[in-house]
């Protein structure tokens, strides 16, 4: 092999290692927040909520549903674009953030049974789409123009779980099985010059579907007397397999484990309002650091608070609260967001919507999230 051949198998194999050297991509691999009520609270509620986004989230809440439910989100899966400029081995990086294209991101359905409540869910947890490009990058004596460097990934989980109130109500329990897929799709494109001297063309195309199993946990405690709630939950690690092209990239979804705390207060003055805080931690474990889209162990926190009005024949419920989703692998940023929304269910009627806001704070634009619920009355 002559020394222009070897460092050109390295440029190549340098780029691949670097394809998701994205530095500032927001960190949402792990982490999306897939809509719903507890969005506007900033995911502050999703550990204690009585809605099908809990099938996933700690089904021990499955136990507070007694009649048939069905819950749906519409959402826009959040982008960027990276500008790569400087040194091709030691990039400098500026991103932008974009809305991206708006998708199902939670079909959901819960009805009692075998004693407790059954529940079925689709949820994406995990979602990143970058667009990397740049030109005149200099490496060692060559140049690379015409720099293209796309990476998406998406995370689905596919949940089948089991929840039941005892103790008269105090504490209620929740077991669940997780089909996971993975979808992974990384594309590069550059060309080599030597002065203005065209060597070559390099090219990367890896994409593929994983999929594993994994299993989720949880218990929910309300104390007698109390308009307390305090919940907790595991999903373990989900080993993939079926991606042997994308399998360098991402072989192992994290586990996370999930805290959360709500509290409900009457507003007062004989009125029907009400005041709801929440407050929920996950942290992601088990993750793989050594692979082309690292994952290492992390925390992220949410949290906020809901004003529920009775007003003209109907609960609208006014909300708002903030989420810290930290950077889980070398390449990626943190994601802190405001989020606010608004709920609107008629008197004595059978569904609710949920309009949900985030605006991060290193962008412009807003994540928005249209939530449906339908259900029989006594929910």
């Amino acid at each position: 092999m002559s020394s222009m051949d070897r460092k050109l198998t390295l440029t190549v194999l340098a780029a691949v290692a670097m394809a998701t050297c994205h530095a500032q991509i927001p960190d949402l691999m792990t982490a999306l927040d897939a809509g719903g009520r507890a969005m506007g609270l900033g995911g502050g509620t999703y550990g204690t909520d009585a809605t099908t986004w809990s099938i996933n989230a700690n089904p021990a809440a499955l136990g507070f549903i007694r009649n048939p439910m069905f819950g749906a989100s519409f959402r826009n899966m959040p982008e960027s674009r990276t500008s790569a400029s400087g040194n091709f081995d030691d990039q400098n990086f500026d991103t932008e953030l974009e809305t991206g294209a708006n998708g199902v991101s939670h079909l959901g359905y819960a009805t009692p049974m075998f004693g407790g409540t059954l529940g079925l869910s689709f949820t994406r947890t995990g979602f990143i789409r970058d667009e990397k490009f740049g030109d005149g990058l200099s490496s060692g004596n060559l140049t690379v123009r015409n720099y293209e460097d796309f990476l998406k990934a998406y995370t689905d989980q596919y949940t089948i779980a089991w929840g039941k109130t005892l103790d008269g109500g105090t504490t209620n329990f929740g077991v669940g099985f997780v089909l996971a897929s993975q979808y992974i799709d990384s594309q590069l494109r550059y060309d080599l010059f030597n002065g203005n001297q065209y060597l070559n063309t390099v090219t990367s195309d890896n994409s593929g579907n994983g999929f594993g199993v994994g299993a989720v946990a949880g218990l929910i405690f309300s104390p007698a007397g109390s308009n307390t709630s305090a919940g907790i939950s595991i999903q373990t690690p989900i080993d993939l397999s079926g991606n042997d092209d994308t399998g360098a990239f991402y072989d192992r979804i994290p586990g996370r484990i999930s805290g959360s705390l709500a509290a409900r207060t009457d507003a007062g003055g004989g009125s029907r309002d009400y005041l709801l805080y929440g407050v929920q931690a996950n942290h992601y474990f088990g993750g793989e650091g050594d692979k082309l889209i690292p994952r290492t162990n992390y925390t992220s926190i949410g949290g906020g608070l809901e004003y529920g009005m009775h007003r003209w024949g109907a609960r609208i419920p006014i909300r708002v609260g903030y989420v810290v989703v930290a950077d889980g692998g070398a390449g990626f940023g943190n994601r802190d967001t405001f989020t606010f929304g608004v709920g609107y269910r008629p008197n004595n009627s059978d569904f609710s919507i949920d309009l949900s806001f985030a605006k991060p704070v290193d962008g412009n634009d807003f994540d928005m999230a249209l939530s449906i619920t339908l259900f029989t009355s006594g929910n």
